[in-house]
């Protein structure tokens, strides 16, 4: 179940991590 609830975090991280990426990457 703590998985679970981890799970939509990480999510939400990884989708910050690869917007701060792009914008390097530009």
């Amino acid at each position: 179940e703590e998985h679970e609830k981890k799970n939509p975090d990480a999510s939400v991280d990884f989708s910050e991590f690869v917007k701060k990426c792009s914008e390097t990457w530009k």
